[in-house]
């Protein structure tokens, strides 16, 4: 089982800072507690069924794994997104967390004890079928539908109302596409540029979100943000209606919907959300009471969660708001803004702690990943250094020095456009001093994996440590590399992008924008070695060429 701690985190950090000397504006919301993490119970492995289910009919006499499995059962031919995360989301809005075991009598009168993912699991089951306002259609790819929805001025609209004004949180849809992909939102910026004639302007959305990249087990939050960009008019102070556009890796990457549940409905008709409610321990964050809501309304804030506040309250810089959060380390129609239209912001200047982490976005990922400048000196190399060959799980090591000191991040970008996550992993602290030399992983050895071709090794030291979106939690081998749960919008972003960057291909605003990781990171430094994998060339004359 995983237990997180928390720590408080500043919320500028944690979303990005840019100074305010070119902005035009800025606003954002920050619900009065934060939606904790869970699994969303992929259905193919029917863990919902045989964990938690099977545990509550134990207990209550009920036939809900049985249901359950008729309805939806397990299996290989499951699609892999196919799950409860709408109904997770809706837990972690309207439920208090979990935190403690729990024990009962089964109705034969044995024993039984319901861990952190039994209680998220049996609260999960609860909100299947909850009943609820939505905001903007849901894409599924037929005729006649708009790909473009929800537009971001609606969604804008949607965050400052739940948000900014009622202090809770809301639930979006963020894949784009058919698939749904539901993560409940409690935090939200949006800072706007001059963009051209008109009263046009350019704006930058982030979001903060919980995560379900956890086990069932996990306590707390694992923080996810998510940055979109788009354009809009203003007349007279207001946005017009009408006006705002999709621009760049958010023509294909942004929202599909919004929804807030207000009465919880379970499809299951033999789980009893009363039932459910004395089984779980209900001491953790979320909502103070543990009824839900008839309709959207503030909900008592627990003490450890600072009240929402306007922007106009707080100084132009954004101020320093502190967040708990637990850390765990184009379609036609779109508007298109061409790479020289992307506004040039300017480099971070505020004080901040530079030991509390910086949430990286999958577009701020990206920029960083493929970006090849530095503010200072690193070294990174494999033991058969640059040009090396390795045939197909061969081990190999990696070191190198940076010339200061920082946090060390190493990804593997392999020949088809793939990443994943090499270091940090196991909880190893990924500081490191200036000019010592390091070498990676202690007392093992990654594989050489992907495709035969040329594959790298990227390298980045940061100023500040960072949380990656998505990224899956460590394998239970230590060092293994991880895989990132992200959208399908989001994953051909990364192929496409990490294909260009292999290519040495150009990379413009189009894409995912242009600007330095340095505007929302400050200094950092990367490197980069190659080396190709695949098998050793025949022998000629007795020897390998």
């Amino acid at each position: 089982m995983i237990r997180t701690h928390l720590v408080v985190v500043s919320l500028a950090l944690l979303l990005g800072y840019q100074s305010p000397a070119l902005r035009a504006g800025e606003d954002e919301g920050i619900a009065r507690y934060v939606p904790w993490s869970g699994s969303y119970w992929p259905i193919g492995e029917g863990l919902l069924i045989s964990g938690p289910l099977a545990k509550y009919d134990r207990a209550t006499g009920h036939r809900a794994a049985a249901w359950e499995y008729q309805k939806n059962p397990p299996g290989s031919r499951v699609p892999e997104w196919f799950g409860y995360c709408h109904a997770w989301a809706s837990a972690a809005v309207m439920d208090r967390e979990p935190v403690r075991l729990r024990s009962a009598w089964s109705i034969d009168r044995r024993p039984l004890y319901f861990g952190i993912g039994d209680q998220k699991g049996m609260l999960t089951a609860c909100h299947t079928a909850d009943i609820a306002q939505h905001y903007g259609i849901r894409y599924t790819g037929g005729a006649g539908e708009d790909p473009n929805d929800i537009y971001p001025d609606q969604l804008w609209r949607v965050l400052k109302l739940y948000l900014q004004r009622q202090g809770i949180p809301l639930i979006l849809d963020i894949e784009e596409g058919p698939e749904v992909w539901n993560y409940p939102v409690y935090a939200y910026r949006v800072a706007y540029w001059p963009a051209g004639p008109g009263n046009q302007y350019f704006a930058e959305m982030s979001l903060l979100m919980a995560d379900d990249a956890v086990p069932p087990d996990c306590v707390g939050v694992k923080v996810s943000k998510q940055t979109y960009y788009f354009i809009f008019r203003l007349q007279q102070g207001s946005v017009v209606a009408g006006s705002a556009r999709w621009v760049g890796p958010s023509i294909t990457n942004h929202p599909d919907f919004a929804w807030y549940p207000h009465t919880a409905r379970s499809e299951n008709p033999e789980i009893n959300y009363t039932a459910v409610k004395r089984l779980v321990d209900a001491s953790g964050s979320g909502p103070a009471t543990s009824r839900p809501a008839e309709r959207p309304q503030p909900r008592r804030r627990p003490s450890r969660v600072p009240p929402a506040t306007s922007a106009a309250s707080r100084p132009a810089a954004w101020g320093r708001i502190a967040m708990p959060a637990n850390v765990i380390p184009g379609r036609s129609g779109g508007t298109h803004l061409s790479s020289n239209s992307w506004p040039e912001l300017p480099t971070p200047t505020a004080e901040a702690d530079a030991s509390e982490p910086y949430v990286l976005s999958p577009v701020e990922l990206l920029s960083l990943v493929t970006n090849r400048t530095s503010a200072f000196t690193l070294d990174v190399t494999v033991d058969k250094f640059d040009g090396g060959h390795y045939t197909p799980d061969e081990r190999l090591t990696i070191s190198g020095t940076s010339e200061k000191a920082g946090y060390l991040y190493l990804f593997y970008l392999n020949s088809e456009g793939g990443m994943a996550v090499l270091f940090p992993y196991g909880g190893i602290d990924n500081q490191i001093a200036a000019q010592e030399r390091f070498a990676l992983p202690a007392g093992g050895a990654w594989r050489a994996f992907g495709a035969p071709g040329t594959h790298r090794i990227k390298g980045v030291v940061t100023s500040m440590p960072l949380i990656i979106s998505g990224l899956m939690p460590p394998a239970e081998e230590a060092a293994q590399p991880r895989d990132f749960q992200i959208p399908p919008s989001q994953r051909k972003m990364f192929h496409k992008i990490l294909g260009k960057h292999h290519k040495n291909e150009p990379i413009g605003g189009e894409e995912f924008g242009d600007a330095s990781p340095g505007h929302f990171l400050g200094e950092y430094a990367q490197d980069e070695v190659a080396f190709y994998v695949g098998p050793l060339p025949p022998e000629e004359n007795g020897r390998r060429p």
